[in-house]
């Protein structure tokens, strides 16, 4: 019974150059979903490489969150405050963006 739910948990990420000629597929594996992309610890891993549909994230959380800063600007926080949370919620996510490890990842 935990064999069957690992399994239906279990993804197939397979990894291969952007040229679609050259990819060359297995047949998947009974019971494990062959996907194209994942998230793996924050981070948007997809099969050819790429990083737009990470940068893409990263970008739309960030103009959530500069919304979300007019509005606090609009109820009357301080400038000091809205600093502060411009640091918090944007810069971090924007930082990680250049640097998946964190601020203390060495490379």
């Amino acid at each position: 019974m935990v064999l069957n739910e690992l399994k239906s948990k279990t993804k197939e990420l397979v990894f291969h150059g952007p040229c679609p000629r050259r990819c060359h597929m297995g047949s998947p594996i009974d019971g494990i979903e062959q996907v194209t992309h994942c998230k793996l610890l924050g981070i948007i891993v997809q099969d050819t490489f790429s990083v737009d549909m990470h940068v893409n994230y990263i970008l739309s959380i960030c103009s959530q969150r500069i919304f979300l800063m007019k509005r606090l600007r609009d109820q009357g926080l301080p400038v000091k405050h809205l600093n502060t949370v411009f640091l918090a919620v944007i810069v971090s996510r924007c930082y990680m963006l250049f640097h998946p490890g964190g601020p203390g990842a060495a490379f």
